[in-house]
C-alpha cells in the first residue's frame, strides 16, 4: 500500500462540537489540581531547572500565578515562548 492509498482511506474520528469545546476553554483550578496530585516528584528538572518537588512545595503559594501564566499563553498560540516548545527525553 503506497502513502497516498494508506491516507486517502484513512478514518479519521472527528472532534464533537461539545468536546471542541473543552478544547479552546481555559484551564480550570480542579484540572491544576489533578495534575499537581500526580506530578511525580523523581522527575528530572525541565530545561528551566525547576524540580516537580519544588513546584509541589510552593504550588499552594504559586497556583493562581500558573493558571493564568498557563491559560495567557494558550490564548496567545502565536507567541507561544520557544522554550516552552523545548523537552528533554528521560532515558
Amino acid at each position: 500500500m503506497t502513502c497516498e492509498n494508506f491516507l486517502v482511506n484513512l478514518q479519521v474520528n472527528k472532534v464533537s462540537a461539545v468536546d471542541s469545546l473543552y478544547l479552546i476553554s481555559d484551564f480550570s483550578y480542579e484540572e491544576l489540581d489533578t495534575v499537581m496530585k500526580h506530578l511525580n516528584y523523581s522527575s528530572s528538572p525541565g530545561i528551566d531547572a525547576i524540580s516537580n518537588s519544588f513546584i509541589k512545595s510552593s504550588y499552594p503559594f504559586i497556583k493562581n500565578l500558573m493558571l493564568r501564566t498557563f491559560n495567557d499563553n494558550m490564548n496567545f498560540v502565536d507567541n507561544f515562548p520557544q522554550e516552552y516548545k523545548i523537552s528533554y527525553i528521560k532515558i
